[in-house]
This record gives structure tokens, sequence and C-alpha cells, in this order.
């Protein structure tokens, strides 16, 4: 209990004298340590990406998945309430989705739409619909279509825009498929093209119409085409997963434009509200295979987040110092890492130096403690105490901000990160203990006790 008494009361002696010393290692350690795992981050490959949807590579470069996280949406709805804020939206959208030199597809196997009954079941005549409901609601149920409570039925469908239907190969046999002139409307007012999985043969014609209701808004449809017998598509859009059948889905069209958007608020908006929807739960972008080319899209998107005061779209299999520092520029990053690297070696300088001054006016003290038999270890033991308390904010601050639920998106491995974050912390520990026990072994105890 001795011992545990000396190393407390040695630790306490010490972090009071040198309190402000120890205050301003702590504040240089922890910005030094963040700026480091940002930097190595960005620079270097930590592991800590999401590569759950962007490993699928091609000669021209890498489909990264993207999308929106966390909050983003918020920025959405609060344009979606002017006529303004929607075209805003549907600007956005275009100037992303049809960038030449990124061009991007969108697909997305998980959704499903609602439908009148009645409309359905007039289409159908006898025929059963069951099979093109979903398993999650195969019943009829009430939902709210045009201002009017209808009974509604959820059928299977996929959302996919002319760039998905030519990669994944969809060829029809009746009619048309979805091109880049069909998605192209006139007005707001136009029926949306749609195409119908092989089941629907004989049974759903080319040209009927029917309304299809999700996320709140009812769209006017119109069928184009019949898919071949057997059509596949990627789960999720995504090679390296399993394909589903999709004989008894819609193909309802991503993607859609207008010559002319004038129109009343209630049309404008649900297409403003499609586009948000689509760059949200579909998004794909190539991006050239060079570390070069993902900064620069990065950074686009960035700047026409800016330009539309919306969130930026955030690719995944991007690591997290590329995230963060996606506004600035190069050689703005190469005088942040000038500026760390001159940081961290002033710091480790300061934080040597007042281990050297602590033990030097201390030496005395130090000498008397061994010949009284205090062990080496004891002494040290009590630096090591300090060292721990003065790296310890940088750790925890670490782990605060590299917290992927702080980030507003999820890191695909941030255990890296923060191992990284220990392990700086970690060696700067073991190097200034060790640092601190060769010091005091060098202290002469017999030259101290002749001089006094």
């Amino acid at each position: 209990m001795g011992k545990i008494e000396f190393v407390l009361s040695e630790f306490f002696r010490s972090f009071r004298k040198n309190l402000l010393k120890d205050i301003l290692l702590m504040v240089m350690i922890t910005i030094g340590s963040v700026m480091s795992v940002i930097l190595c981050s960005y620079y270097l490959d930590l592991n800590e990406k999401n590569d759950l949807l962007n490993s699928q590579r091609i000669e021209d470069g890498t489909w990264y998945s993207a999308g929106f996280v966390g909050n983003d949406d918020e920025s959405f709805y609060e344009q979606l309430s002017s006529i303004k804020g929607c075209n805003n939206i549907i600007n956005y959208f275009e100037k992303i989705a049809y960038d030449e030199k990124n061009p991007m597809f969108f697909v997305d196997t998980q959704q499903s739409m609602n439908a009148v009954a009645d409309e359905v079941e007039n289409l159908f005549n006898q025929d059963d619909y069951k099979k093109f409901t979903t398993e999650d609601n195969p019943l009829p149920f009430s939902a709210v279509i045009d201002g009017e409570i209808h009974t509604v039925i959820d059928l299977k469908c996929i959302h996919v825009d002319y760039n998905a239907y030519k990669i994944f190969g969809f060829k029809t046999i009746e009619g048309e498929g979805i091109t880049d002139k069909n998605t192209l409307l006139v007005s707001l007012k136009e029926e949306v093209p749609i195409v119908l999985g092989n089941a629907y043969k004989g049974i759903i014609e080319v040209g009927d119409k029917l309304r299809l209701s999700i996320v709140g808004n009812v769209y006017p449809c119109k069928v184009i085409g019949i898919l071949e017998e057997n059509s596949y598509c990627y789960e999720y859009g995504n090679t390296n997963v399993e394909q589903i059948n999709i004989d008894n889905y819609i193909l309802f069209p991503y993607g859609i434009r207008f010559r002319d958007v004038d129109g009343e608020y209630e049309d404008i908006s649900k297409y403003a509200v499609w586009d948000m929807h689509t760059l949200t739960n579909g998004s794909n972008v190539l991006v050239g295979n060079s570390r070069s080319d993902l900064t620069e899209i990065v950074q686009k998107y960035y700047a026409i987040s800016q330009e539309y005061s919306l969130p930026s779209l955030k690719l995944d299999g991007v690591s997290l110092g590329l995230k963060m520092l996606r506004n600035e520029s190069k050689e703005r990053v190469q005088i942040m890492l000038m500026i760390t690297i001159a940081l961290i070696c002033f710091t480790l300088y300061s934080l040597f130096s007042a281990v050297y001054d602590k033990i030097q006016s201390n030496k005395k003290i130090y000498g008397i403690y061994l010949v009284n038999g205090c062990s080496l270890k004891m002494i040290v033991a009590s630096y090591i105490m300090e060292i721990i308390v003065i790296v310890l904010p940088s750790i925890m601050t670490g782990i605060y901000i590299f917290d992927p639920y702080k980030l507003g998106y999820v890191v695909g491995n941030i255990t890296s990160i923060l191992a990284l974050v220990y392990g700086i912390g970690a060696v700067v520990i073991m190097i200034v203990s060790l640092y601190a026990m060769y010091m005091i072994k060098k202290v002469d105890t017999e030259q101290l006790i002749r001089e006094e």
C-alpha cells in the first residue's frame, strides 16, 4: 500500500507543479494525433473504407455506390416546400446525374409501388394478380391516392435508369425498353413509361395505363414494353451478389427529365421527391482508378452541393480523411500535412524537454529516494501516470471525433482508425517512459551525496 501511496503522491506533486505545461502538451498532442489520423487516412489506405458496394471494377474505372446519410434529407425537405426549391432539387439532380466525365447509373431492386386495386383488376380481368404482389404486403390495404382513400395492392417493382437498363442487358419481346429518349418527357402531365416483366404478358398490354404510387406521390404510367422471359437483375445492382428473376416485376424509371418543368406545385414536387429518392437509394457513379480521380469527384460533389445549398452526395469506398477534407484543395491539404508534421515534431521535442527539465530539477530528490531504497520502477511509474494523463485526452478526443455516427456516415472499418489513435498514444507513452527511465538511471547518487 505504501508503494502505491508514494507513486500517487509523487504524481500529484509533479502534476500540480507542471500544470500549465501539461495542459499545453495535452492540447498539442490532441491536435497532432487527430490531424495525423485524418491525413494518414487521406494519403494512405488504412482499410477503413466501406467495401460493401464499391468493388465493381471495369476497364474505364470503378463503379462506386453513392447516396445520402444521416440527416441529409432534412435539407431536401426544406426546399420541397416551394416551387423554387423543387426546381433547385431537379437542377441539382441533373447536374450530378448527367456528368459526362463521371457517368452514373441508378438501380434499386428493393422497392415496391402501390396501385389501385380496382384499376389492376380491370386490367387483369379474371387473372390472379397475387403473384405480382410483395411478400410483405400480399393482401390489399387502404391508402390515399390523389387525395382519396382507395384499396391498393403492393406490386413488386425495380427502379432503373437508362444506363442501368443498358448495363444489365434487359431486352423486350414487345414494345420498347427504357431509353434516353422516352424518359425525356414533354411535360409534367405526361405518363411515365414503364416496362413489365414477362409474367405480365397476355394480361396487361403495351399501351395500357395505370397509376402507381410511391413515397407519398402518384405517377400516371403507360406500359411501353414487356421483357423477354427469364430476365434477371443483380440484387441491389451489385455484381458481387446473386441475381433475381424479374418476370413478376415492374420496371419503373429513374432519371426522368422534362423538356418543360413549368407546372403546378403538386406536379413539380413529386418529381423533385423522385429525384431525391433516386440519389438516395440507387446511385452508382463511375470513377477512374487513380486516387486523383477519386479526390476530384468527391470535391466536385461538394462544390455542387454548395452551389445548390443541398447535401453533398457521398461515395462508399472513400476514405474517412478524403470525406472530411473533401472541401479542401490538394495544396491546402499539403500545407496541413506540413503544419501537422511541424506540430508533431515540436510537441515531441516539448514533451522530451519537459521530462528532461523535470528530472534535472528533481534529481537530488530522486537521488535521496534511490539511496533510501526506492526502486527505479516506482519513480518511473509516477512519470508513466503523468504521461498517460497527458496523452489520454488525445485518445478520448480521437474516439469521440471518429465515432462514425457523430461523423454522419458509417465508416466501413472504424477499428483501423481507432487502432491508429490508440497506437499513437501507446507509442508516445512507451518512448517517453523509456526516456525517463534512462535519464533517471543516469543520476549519480554518490556525486549528489558528496555535493550535499
